[in-house]
Protein backbone atom coordinates (compact mmCIF):
# COMPACT_ATOMS: atom_id res chain seq x y z
CA UNK A 1 0.00 0.00 0.00
CA UNK A 2 1.35 3.42 -1.06
CA UNK A 3 2.09 5.90 1.55
CA UNK A 4 0.21 9.16 1.16
CA UNK A 5 2.97 12.46 1.50
CA UNK A 6 3.63 13.66 5.03
CA UNK A 7 4.02 17.47 4.28
CA UNK A 8 3.21 18.12 8.69
CA UNK A 9 6.35 16.43 9.74
CA UNK A 10 8.45 16.97 6.29
CA UNK A 11 9.23 13.27 6.72
CA UNK A 12 9.03 13.00 2.71
CA UNK A 13 10.98 16.49 2.43
CA UNK A 14 13.60 16.60 5.06
CA UNK A 15 15.29 19.51 3.24
CA UNK A 16 12.16 21.71 3.11
CA UNK A 17 12.43 23.28 5.99
CA UNK A 18 16.36 24.36 5.50
CA UNK A 19 15.43 25.38 1.95
CA UNK A 20 12.63 27.63 3.26
CA UNK A 21 14.52 29.25 6.02
CA UNK A 22 17.56 29.98 3.48
CA UNK A 23 15.40 31.49 0.96
CA UNK A 24 14.15 33.75 3.21
CA UNK A 25 17.62 34.51 5.11
CA UNK A 26 18.95 35.56 1.53
CA UNK A 27 15.85 37.46 0.58
CA UNK A 28 16.49 39.26 4.49
CA UNK A 29 20.21 39.88 3.29
CA UNK A 30 19.22 40.79 -0.18
CA UNK A 31 17.09 43.25 0.42
CA UNK A 32 18.77 45.07 3.13
CA UNK A 33 21.78 45.40 0.95
CA UNK A 34 19.44 47.49 -1.47
CA UNK A 35 18.51 49.40 1.28
CA UNK A 36 21.67 49.90 2.23
CA UNK A 37 22.71 50.73 -1.00
CA UNK A 38 20.16 53.83 -1.33
CA UNK A 39 22.09 54.82 2.17
CA UNK A 40 24.84 54.95 0.77
CA UNK A 41 23.92 56.77 -2.75
CA UNK A 42 22.11 59.84 -0.12
CA UNK A 43 26.21 60.15 1.52
CA UNK A 44 27.35 60.12 -1.68
CA UNK A 45 24.58 62.94 -2.81
CA UNK A 46 25.46 64.86 0.55
CA UNK A 47 28.93 64.89 -0.01
CA UNK A 48 29.29 65.28 -3.83
CA UNK A 49 26.30 66.61 -4.82
CA UNK A 50 22.80 64.93 -6.38
CA UNK A 51 24.31 65.33 -9.69
CA UNK A 52 26.82 62.37 -8.91
CA UNK A 53 24.03 60.12 -7.73
CA UNK A 54 21.16 60.71 -10.64
CA UNK A 55 22.39 63.12 -13.08
CA UNK A 56 22.11 62.11 -17.00
CA UNK A 57 24.92 61.04 -19.19
CA UNK A 58 26.00 63.63 -21.69
CA UNK A 59 23.79 64.03 -24.80
CA UNK A 60 19.70 62.89 -23.03
CA UNK A 61 16.98 65.21 -23.87
CA UNK A 62 13.58 65.19 -22.73
CA UNK A 63 10.31 66.15 -25.00
CA UNK A 64 8.62 69.09 -23.46
CA UNK A 65 5.58 67.01 -22.80
CA UNK A 66 7.90 64.34 -20.36
CA UNK A 67 9.37 67.96 -18.59
CA UNK A 68 6.31 69.10 -17.78
CA UNK A 69 5.43 66.07 -15.93
CA UNK A 70 8.59 66.39 -14.07
CA UNK A 71 7.96 70.01 -13.25
CA UNK A 72 4.61 68.90 -12.15
CA UNK A 73 5.98 66.44 -9.74
CA UNK A 74 8.77 68.64 -8.58
CA UNK A 75 6.88 72.28 -9.01
CA UNK A 76 9.77 73.75 -6.51
CA UNK A 77 11.83 73.05 -9.44
CA UNK A 78 13.79 75.60 -11.31
CA UNK A 79 14.07 74.01 -14.55
CA UNK A 80 13.28 70.70 -16.40
CA UNK A 81 16.79 69.45 -15.69
CA UNK A 82 16.75 70.22 -11.88
CA UNK A 83 13.28 68.33 -12.02
CA UNK A 84 14.73 65.44 -13.85
CA UNK A 85 18.01 65.27 -11.78
CA UNK A 86 15.03 65.30 -8.15
CA UNK A 87 12.71 62.59 -9.74
CA UNK A 88 16.22 60.74 -10.44
CA UNK A 89 17.89 61.23 -7.07
CA UNK A 90 14.72 59.95 -5.10
CA UNK A 91 14.16 57.19 -7.48
CA UNK A 92 17.73 55.75 -6.55
CA UNK A 93 17.63 56.88 -2.32
CA UNK A 94 14.10 56.41 -1.53
CA UNK A 95 13.20 53.67 -3.70
CA UNK A 96 15.89 51.80 -1.91
CA UNK A 97 15.70 52.73 1.52
CA UNK A 98 11.97 52.54 1.20
CA UNK A 99 11.53 49.42 -0.68
CA UNK A 100 14.59 47.60 0.31
CA UNK A 101 14.05 48.05 4.23
CA UNK A 102 10.35 47.51 4.39
CA UNK A 103 10.78 43.96 2.21
CA UNK A 104 14.29 42.95 4.03
CA UNK A 105 12.87 43.98 7.62
CA UNK A 106 9.92 41.60 6.69
CA UNK A 107 12.23 39.17 5.35
CA UNK A 108 14.17 38.86 8.56
CA UNK A 109 11.00 38.90 10.34
CA UNK A 110 9.90 35.62 8.22
CA UNK A 111 13.28 34.01 8.55
CA UNK A 112 13.43 34.49 12.36
CA UNK A 113 9.68 33.54 12.58
CA UNK A 114 10.82 30.04 10.55
CA UNK A 115 13.86 29.37 12.53
CA UNK A 116 11.78 29.69 15.54
CA UNK A 117 8.44 26.79 14.14
CA UNK A 118 11.34 24.94 12.69
CA UNK A 119 14.53 24.97 14.39
CA UNK A 120 17.68 23.11 13.49
CA UNK A 121 17.32 19.32 14.25
CA UNK A 122 19.44 16.14 13.75
CA UNK A 123 17.67 14.03 11.50
CA UNK A 124 17.30 10.50 11.21
CA UNK A 125 19.37 7.32 9.50
CA UNK A 126 18.58 7.72 5.68
CA UNK A 127 17.22 11.67 5.78
CA UNK A 128 19.17 14.56 4.27
CA UNK A 129 18.74 17.97 4.81
CA UNK A 130 20.19 20.81 3.11
CA UNK A 131 23.65 21.21 3.29
CA UNK A 132 24.54 24.31 5.58
CA UNK A 133 26.94 25.96 3.16
CA UNK A 134 24.68 26.36 0.60
CA UNK A 135 22.95 29.37 1.77
CA UNK A 136 26.69 31.04 2.24
CA UNK A 137 27.42 29.55 -1.52
CA UNK A 138 24.65 31.39 -3.17
CA UNK A 139 24.91 34.46 -1.52
CA UNK A 140 28.45 34.69 -2.44
CA UNK A 141 28.18 34.63 -5.99
CA UNK A 142 24.89 36.38 -6.18
CA UNK A 143 26.04 39.38 -3.88
CA UNK A 144 30.00 38.94 -5.87
CA UNK A 145 27.99 39.20 -9.35
CA UNK A 146 26.01 42.44 -8.30
CA UNK A 147 28.98 43.87 -6.98
CA UNK A 148 30.96 43.48 -10.42
CA UNK A 149 28.34 44.69 -12.61
CA UNK A 150 27.22 47.57 -10.41
CA UNK A 151 30.61 48.42 -9.37
CA UNK A 152 31.69 47.67 -12.91
CA UNK A 153 29.35 49.56 -14.60
CA UNK A 154 30.39 52.43 -11.98
CA UNK A 155 33.96 52.54 -12.70
CA UNK A 156 32.68 52.56 -16.15
CA UNK A 157 31.07 55.41 -16.52
CA UNK A 158 33.09 57.76 -14.20
CA UNK A 159 36.45 56.73 -16.57
CA UNK A 160 34.19 57.09 -20.07
CA UNK A 161 31.00 59.00 -19.71
CA UNK A 162 31.92 61.43 -16.58
CA UNK A 163 31.00 61.37 -12.75
CA UNK A 164 27.01 62.22 -13.77
CA UNK A 165 25.23 59.44 -12.23
CA UNK A 166 27.49 57.29 -11.45
CA UNK A 167 26.92 57.41 -7.97
CA UNK A 168 23.89 54.98 -8.37
CA UNK A 169 26.19 51.80 -9.88
CA UNK A 170 28.89 52.64 -7.73
CA UNK A 171 26.76 52.77 -4.41
CA UNK A 172 25.04 49.40 -5.71
CA UNK A 173 28.52 47.82 -6.22
CA UNK A 174 30.04 49.22 -2.97
CA UNK A 175 27.06 47.72 -0.73
CA UNK A 176 27.10 44.09 -2.50
CA UNK A 177 31.05 43.80 -2.61
CA UNK A 178 30.24 44.45 1.70
CA UNK A 179 27.39 41.50 1.53
CA UNK A 180 29.91 39.64 -0.42
CA UNK A 181 32.21 39.67 2.12
CA UNK A 182 30.35 38.13 4.76
CA UNK A 183 29.00 35.65 2.60
CA UNK A 184 32.42 34.75 2.41
CA UNK A 185 33.61 34.75 5.64
CA UNK A 186 30.22 32.64 6.40
CA UNK A 187 31.70 30.25 3.21
CA UNK A 188 34.78 29.82 5.40
CA UNK A 189 33.64 28.98 8.72
CA UNK A 190 31.32 26.06 7.19
CA UNK A 191 34.11 24.68 5.28
CA UNK A 192 35.83 24.80 8.55
CA UNK A 193 33.14 22.80 10.24
CA UNK A 194 32.58 20.94 7.40
CA UNK A 195 36.23 20.09 7.24
CA UNK A 196 36.39 19.58 11.05
CA UNK A 197 33.50 17.10 11.01
CA UNK A 198 35.32 15.13 8.75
Amino acid sequence: MQRAFDLRTFADFPWLPDLVRTLAGLAAAGFLTIAASGALASAFGAAAGKEFVAGDRPGVAYTAERCADFLEYYPQAADCKTAVLLDHYDEVVFYRILGGGVLGFGSLAAYLLLRRRWPQRRLPAGQAGLPPIVGPTAGAAASGLAAMVFGGSGVERLIFGGPAGAGADVSAGIAAGIAFLIYAWCFARCLVRLNGAR
